[in-house]
């Protein structure tokens, strides 16, 4: 019971509109597809793309995922992401069951030339009491930093309410092309 507690409650931190949510919202421009035909690269699995919404067959990014844990895979956009130029954030999340809880989250910067770049993935697993996960705070958000995405830890009380916050890494944007990644202190 605890289990679905803490889940119950991070889904409402995620999708409440709040810090791990703010200015992402639903898209028309992109969907997620399975492939159900048998993948031969893939040992257990399927493939998932995420396509242009209007015109499936154009497969912008493969993912392997587990239909049979498959809980709810959703595309979210966020258009004012406050980093220059950059267009939007993409984030994709893959949600599994099992005797807890595993969120994947994948998340791709689309660049004013078009061109993409894909953040490391975040993962978290999630058990039962107060919760720990990690996530991206984009600079337009509740604790975000101007022209950085920070990656950070959160820790929530008994009452699932944010506790802590550890930033665990930083990127900014020094040019066009490269983004560098920092370690940067803890703070509360």
């Amino acid at each position: 019971m605890n289990t679905l507690k803490a889940l119950l409650a991070l889904l409402t931190l995620s999708f409440s509109g709040n810090a791990f949510a703010q200015q992402f919202s639903d898209t028309k421009d992109y969907r997620l597809v399975i492939d159900i035909q048998q993948d031969k690269e893939v040992e257990y699995g399927s493939t998932m793309y995420l396509t242009d919404y209007d015109d499936p067959s154009q497969k912008l990014v493969p993912f392997t995922v587990y239909p049979e844990e498959l809980a709810q895979a959703t595309v979210l956009v966020m258009e004012n992401t406050g980093l220059q130029g950059i267009n939007e954030v993409i984030k994709v999340e893959l949600e599994y069951g099992g005797c807890g809880f595993y969120v994947e989250k994948h998340y791709f910067l689309v660049r004013d030339n078009g061109f993409w770049t894909a953040l490391p993935t975040v993962d978290n697993y999630y058990y039962d009491g107060p919760v720990e996960f990690n996530d991206y705070v984009f600079p337009t958000q509740e604790f975000g930093r101007p022209g950085q995405i920070v990656k950070a830890e959160f820790k929530l009380d008994k009452n699932y309410k944010v506790e802590t916050i550890a930033v665990r890494q930083s990127f900014s944007f020094l040019d066009d092309t490269t983004p560098s990644e920092g370690i940067t202190a803890t703070f509360e």
